[in-house]
């Protein structure tokens, strides 16, 4: 699984978790962002 924008790693070594951390990250925070819109589009 290759994230579609991937930040460089400070530490080396450790890019595969980096990675899946990126992927968690980002996929929450568009369901978090997408869950905002809803309710904001809702109570407007």
């Amino acid at each position: 699984m290759v994230p579609i924008a991937a930040a460089p790693d400070p530490v080396p070594g450790r890019a595969s978790p980096w990675g899946i951390r990126g992927v968690v990250y980002s996929s929450g925070f568009l369901v978090v962002m997408q869950v905002l819109g809803l309710n904001l589009s809702w109570w407007a």
